[in-house]
């Protein structure tokens, strides 16, 4: 079974381990393959790359130096205003983790008390205006940039479990992420992360997205790869199994893969 993480932060932007440390670490954990997927700079200041030509050169010197160990990857997480060309990278996330509002810019994935800040003012405490905010977001990013995997679908739930921002079994939340899921596949865009970070970083208890629109990607014939998110060495998934275990109880028999140059199915 190979063991691979796609979605890898560092210091470059907002991990505290450094590259190194994460590719050690993955080496000791049995990873077949790491890919450091930092996030790509916006056009407004943002927690992302500092340094594009030091982080290429960082993550080359480490290819070469641990090849016979583990296999390495750069990749980067877009959003939508990152300005960058995706074609440079081995791989690409298309991720939403903010937008603006007239001028203004709104977090959905950041620290509690700034999306809070946000939420409050920006849209006076109202959860759906919220949550439609968001997946209207998502649905802008298939014409923004191309990309090869949709990142943390329905990361706007990231705060409920401890602050219940708004109620994910409202009717309309879930007609909201069903559209957003739908316009994405009418895209052409049916490679989903199923990312474990929030539950590595005790945000959530189970991962992105939810059950119910896992259910409605495999209706529409998606595929997925399973991340861990991590912005440190603790964060790297140690083992596969209860996850595999609980993917193929919602009928996924297997899961895709990176070799550097396309994806590719393996059987859990």
């Amino acid at each position: 079974m190979i063991k691979q993480n796609l979605h890898t932060h560092n210091t470059f932007c907002d991990g505290t381990s450094t590259a190194e440390e994460m590719v050690i670490s993955a080496i000791e954990k049995g990873y077949d393959s790491l890919g450091f997927s930092g996030h790509i700079k916006t056009v407004f200041p943002s927690i992302a790359i500092n340094d594009k030509a030091k982080y290429f050169a960082e993550i080359t010197r480490l290819k070469e130096k641990y090849a016979d160990k583990i296999k390495i990857y750069i990749g980067g997480e877009f959003d939508l205003y990152s300005d960058d060309n995706v074609k440079d990278y081995e791989y690409t996330i298309g991720s939403v983790h903010f937008d603006l509002i007239d001028g203004n810019i709104v977090y959905y994935d950041h620290v509690y008390e700034i999306v809070k800040d946000r939420f409050d003012n920006l849209f006076s405490k109202d959860g759906v205006a919220f949550f439609k905010k968001y997946f209207d977001s998502v649905k802008r990013l298939p014409d923004t940039f191309d990309f090869d995997i949709v990142g943390h679908l329905d990361v706007v739930t990231k705060h409920n479990l401890h602050h219940n921002l708004f109620d994910e079994n409202n009717p309309v939340y879930i007609d909201c992420a069903l559209d957003a899921l739908h316009h994405l596949v009418k895209k052409g865009k049916k490679l989903f992360e199923i990312n474990y970070g929030g539950i590595k970083r005790g945000y959530k208890s189970s991962p992105y997205p939810s059950e119910f629109l896992l259910k409605e990607m495999i209706k529409l014939g998606c595929e997925f790869v399973v991340t861990s998110d991590a912005h440190n060495v603790s964060h790297l998934i140690t083992d596969f199994t209860e996850i595999y275990s609980s993917l193929k109880e919602l009928g996924i028999d297997h899961v895709m893969y990176f070799d550097g140059k396309k994806f590719l199915p393996q059987k859990i």
